[in-house]
Order: C-alpha cells, then sequence, then structure tokens
C-alpha cells in the first residue's frame, strides 16, 4: 500500500533498524519506544486490521514476537519482564493501519501502565458475564459448520426464484444457558412466537441494530448448537406495563398468562437493567417482537 509507513518499510524505502525478518514478517524497533528494546512485529503482506489478516500468518506473528522476547530477555537490555500489546482500531489505540504487534520489555518503576476506569474494580455478576458470553460466542458460532449447514440447508430449501437474505444473525434467548435451552425448545415445538428485549440495551450498545420486520436469524441452544432458523414478521416498542395478554401468550413460557409474563420478565429486565447502570420501571421501553420458524418447517 503506496501510504503504509509499514509498507514502505517492508518494500526497503523507508529506513528501520531491522533485528529479524523472514518469508513472512519483519521484526524491528519502535522509533517511540515505551522502553529501550520496545520492537514492532509486522507481516510483509497489508492487512489494515485483525480481520483483514489471515490468521496463518497471525499465528507467525506471534511466534516471531516469542523469539523476540526471548532475544530480549537473553540480550543485555533491561527487561524483568514483557508487554506483547497489539492495538486493533483507532478506539484502542491503534495509529498505524497495518497490522503490528508490539514487544514490549518491562521493569519495575518503568511508569508504563494501563489507566482503568470505576468500572473495572466492580466485578459483574455471573449473569452478566454470561450475557457477555453469549454475545460473543454468536460471533464465534457464525463460523461453526453446524450454523452454515443450518444455513445452507434452509437456503436451498427456498423455491426457486426466491433469493436468500444477504446476511443472518445468530443468537439464543434469553441471559443463562438453561434459559437458551427451554426457550429454544418452545420454538422448536411451536409454542413461543414472540420475544423482546430492552430498547435501552440497544441505545447503550450503539451499534447493534434493532430488529425489523424481515430479518432471519438462526437460533441456537445454551452450547451454541443450531435449533432453527426463525423471520422476524412484526416489531413494536411497547413500555412494559401496556404489553398485554396476547403477547404474553405468544410468548409462550410458563402458563402463558400475562401474570406470569410480568413475573418472570421483571426478574429478567432487573438483571439487564442493572448490567446498563439504569432500574427497572414500568415505563422502561420494550421492543415487543413476533416470529415465525421457516427452518425446519
Amino acid at each position: 500500500m503506496d501510504n503504509c509507513i509499514f509498507c514502505k518499510i517492508v518494500n526497503g524505502d523507508s529506513p528501520a533498524s531491522i533485528i529479524f525478518e523472514d518469508q513472512t514478517c519483519v521484526v524491528f524497533m519502535d522509533i517511540q519506544p515505551v522502553n529501550t528494546g520496545h520492537a514492532l512485529v509486522i507481516p510483509k503482506i497489508h492487512a489494515a486490521s485483525l480481520s483483514e489478516l489471515d490468521p496463518e500468518i497471525g499465528g507467525h506473528l506471534f511466534q516471531a514476537a516469542q523469539r523476540t522476547a526471548q532475544a530480549i530477555r537473553r540480550s543485555q537490555m533491561r527487561c524483568e519482564g514483557i508487554n506483547l500489546f497489539l492495538a486493533d482500531g483507532e478506539a484502542a489505540g491503534q495509529d498505524v493501519f497495518h497490522v503490528h504487534l508490539h514487544v514490549i520489555p518491562r521493569y519495575s518503576g518503568d511508569g508504563f501502565g494501563f489507566n482503568f476506569s470505576d468500572r473495572y474494580w466492580q466485578k459483574p455478576s455471573r449473569d452478566e458475564l454470561y450475557t457477555s458470553a453469549k454475545i460473543i460466542i454468536a460471533g464465534f458460532v457464525e463460523q461453526q459448520p453446524a450454523v452454515e449447514a443450518l444455513w445452507r440447508a434452509y437456503t436451498a430449501s427456498l423455491p426457486e426464484g426466491v433469493r436468500p437474505p444477504d446476511s443472518y444473525d445468530v443468537w439464543s434467548f434469553g441471559d443463562t444457558e438453561k434459559m437458551a435451552d427451554e426457550l429454544g425448545q418452545l420454538v422448536q415445538a411451536g409454542i413461543k412466537t414472540a420475544t423482546c428485549s430492552l430498547l435501552w440495551e440497544y441505545e447503550v450498545e450503539g451499534d447493534e441494530d434493532m430488529p425489523k420486520g424481515g430479518d432471519v436469524s438462526v437460533i441456537t441452544d445454551g452450547q451454541g448448537a443450531p435449533l432453527c432458523v426463525i423471520e422476524t414478521v412484526e416489531v413494536e416498542v411497547t413500555p412494559f406495563g401496556q404489553v398485554d395478554e396476547a403477547f404474553a401468550y405468544d410468548e409462550g413460557e410458563g402458563d402463558r398468562s400475562l401474570e406470569y409474563w410480568r413475573s418472570a420478565h421483571w426478574k429478567f429486565f432487573t438483571r439487564m437493567c442493572g448490567s446498563i447502570g439504569r432500574e427497572p420501571v414500568e415505563t422502561m421501553p420494550l421492543v415487543c417482537e413476533r416470529f415465525r420458524v421457516v427452518f425446519p418447517n
């Protein structure tokens, strides 16, 4: 890439103090070191972010970083420990958009460290950790063969001339593994045809789109195994206190009564509110969604 300083170093068009090089990567001294001996490991092929980096090359970069760390420790460079650091994205501190792995020699009192917000000292609950894990697992399961196989089977089942959706989401119901299993089974049985989420969560997360009619999703159990494909039919925002008996029935949980729905969901949304620093109230806005199973059917 012509305007990339690291590509210029790889091509020999810009100076660098190189300490190691092979067919895949180059290791050279950082020109603005945290400590003396601070080195950078970069791939020879341009990749602006981790998402663009070939996993095999990424593995090779780490191996080169290990060798560099060992060399620093064996040398006369002051070093009592090593930090490996990679910034992926501007918000993470990346300023050169060519993947690079920092190898930083450390010693007591060197003045380098991380600044933590007050939130760091407030340990999340197990439910909050599960919720976070579920969100990340969805990112993994999109790549898992079983999910991909179910999606391919669904698209193959579409009538001739019907265009498959351009994309799909992967997720499970609830905020615990047990809940994901139980609610997923209700969906498979045709009992659960509605769900709801907290609008405030979408506002906090910012980059997550609200569901809308026509969205297609692969539903998984608590272990990330695919259960079925659903299509969102209807979405409306309704205050908690205005959810009616018909919607409670369509949610399909417990005895399907509004009383049960209110009790169970008040507990659930109390946990969700706690994770974003809000208090549950009767007027809290819910994203109420109706859906249908489209595969297998």
